[in-house]
């Protein structure tokens, strides 16, 4: 890429960090990135309401290969002293997707100055962060008959530049359970007219540790209770509604989903045997995200060939839905490192750092260029042991 270019799109990732947008609010985003586009591609770029895509086509009967990047923003109030730090309190980019954006703007702006004979798809998502976002986004692996796709999330306490691989889960399944229990309100001296949500909640919580020591779930799943609350802050009012959150997350799905069974049935028998009322609902539901072994591969391959390191990981518990795109076609995920000091993604003090926008651009372009078998398509694959 020109300097003249390179200097743009860090232009553009300092742009979209000054004014970020939470998910499912990414509006002025989503317009400045396709607007961006559109002033500096002849790609042509749709609309699909909240995201939108671009398409570089190639050859005939040339595979088509896709990358995606998210452009949501985060609940942080951002403690920095950066010329281009967050102008909207209590939102910032400390997860790095303005950094992800720009380079698929850049690799669009590369994929048409270097003509690939493949077909190339870039697809701009909104709403990774609840997990919302990639769900919608999939439905165009079918529909423009994507054979692979890439992405890479920028990655702090990895080295600079190094390539953090994964073959198989890659990131935990996860969702949140909001769960609330209805009893019977009273005066505070006379408790024992009353139906107290404390103590069905009280049980769940001693619960739930001991259900994780099971053979089935032990260090396979986990729990967080992240939210709590029984009435209100009065000394003279014993409550009669509570409700408790938990975050569940499993290496594969069909784990969740068991640990999930087990949570709910136990809430179920703790409000009927303090005859209280039970409802629940879930809330960022992610997929297990599943590196194929090929895809994986290709990125081994480029990264060498680039003479980048490469460094094995651990499945990540936390979530990432990339993992909507990987049940639908072939795909992997990987980690560029932020530097082994630089602040974690969501801390008030992160920022992306611009250093490995080159490195990314370079990943991407060998990605498209890189050979081997022809992916399969999602119906002809044989369905991985690990989905769930």
């Amino acid at each position: 890429m020109t300097l003249e270019n390179m200097n743009k799109i860090i232009g553009l990732r300092h742009e979209l960090h000054r004014y970020p947008e939470l998910s499912l609010q990414e509006k002025q985003t989503k317009i400045r990135l396709m607007s961006f586009l559109k002033e500096n591609t002849s790609l042509k770029v749709i609309d699909r309401g909240a995201w939108f895509y671009v398409v570089y086509e190639g050859k005939p009967n040339q595979p088509t290969v896709a990358f995606r990047a998210d452009f949501d923003a985060v609940a942080v109030q951002e403690q920095t002293h950066l010329p281009y730090r967050s102008q909207h309190s209590g939102v910032a980019h400390q997860c790095g997707h303005d950094g992800h954006s720009a380079i698929l703007v850049a690799l669009a702006m590369e994929v048409v100055q270097q003509k690939p004979e493949k077909t190339v798809v870039f697809i701009f998502q909104h709403a990774e962060e609840v997990g919302a976002g990639a769900k919608v986004c999939a439905e165009i692996v079918g529909e423009l008959k994507i054979d692979e796709i890439f992405a890479f999330h920028n990655t702090s306490g990895l080295p600079l530049h190094a390539i953090g691989i994964r073959e198989g889960v890659a990131y935990f399944a996860s969702k949140g359970l909001m769960l609330q229990f209805t009893g019977v309100t009273t005066h505070a001296s006379t408790p024992e007219f009353g139906k107290n949500p404390a103590f069905p909640i009280a049980e769940l919580i001693r619960f739930v540790p001991d259900l994780l020591k099971e053979p089935q779930f032990e260090g396979a799943a986990f729990y967080t209770v992240v939210h709590t609350r029984i009435g209100d802050r009065a000394f003279g009012v014993s409550p009669g509604v509570g409700e408790i959150w938990f975050t569940i997350r499993a290496n594969q799905e069909k784990k969740m989903l068991c640990l999930q069974e087990r949570l709910l049935q136990k809430a179920t028998d703790v409000a009927a045997e303090h005859q209280m009322l039970f409802h629940w609902q879930e809330e960022d539901v992610f997929p297990e995200t599943y590196n194929h072994v090929t895809s994986i591969e290709k990125v081994c391959r480029v990264a060498q060939e680039k003479g980048l390191t490469l460094i094995p990981m651990n499945a990540i518990r936390g979530s990432e839905d990339f993992g909507y795109f990987t049940k639908r076609t072939k795909g992997a995920i990987f980690s560029i490192g932020n530097g082994e000091q630089h602040p974690p993604m969501h801390s008030v003090d992160y920022d992306f750092p611009d250093v490995i926008i080159p490195t990314a651009l370079q990943m991407f372009l060998g990605l498209i260029d890189v050979g081997g078998e022809h992916s399969i398509r999602p119906e002809e694959r044989k369905e991985s042991p690990n989905q769930g």
